[in-house]
């Protein structure tokens, strides 16, 4: 998958993504929200890791699709996201988070 071409609603019951070659975690824009004693993490993954295409340096289909997530692996504000396998080069994929709890809290970073 190419974010920057294939909008999230094309593979919305998807539970497994494998991403195009180029595709990475733009740690620069990350978002945090802490709440409960944790820290939750979100940073958007693009290919590059930037946005190259689209009017305004948007994807071109106008909306964030892709977020790399996890909890108490960034400081606020998140410029640092490290959770996952976010230094990996070999990684080049993901799964769908299926922790409900967390959700309302990605959503809010």
């Amino acid at each position: 998958v190419n974010p920057a071409v294939v909008p999230g609603v094309q593979i919305q019951d998807a539970g497994l993504v494998e991403f195009s070659d180029g595709v990475d975690i733009d740690r620069a824009k990350g978002g945090c929200f802490v709440g409960g004693g944790h820290t939750y993490c979100v940073a958007p993954i693009l290919y590059s890791g930037a946005l190259h295409t689209g009017l305004g340096n948007t994807p071109t289909f106008g909306s964030y699709d892709y977020f790399a997530v996890g909890v108490d692996c960034c400081s606020c504000p998140n410029q640092d996201f490290r959770c996952g396998e976010w230094k990996n080069p070999l990684a080049n994929g993901g799964i769908r988070s299926l922790d409900f709890r967390s959700r309302p809290f990605f959503r809010l970073a």
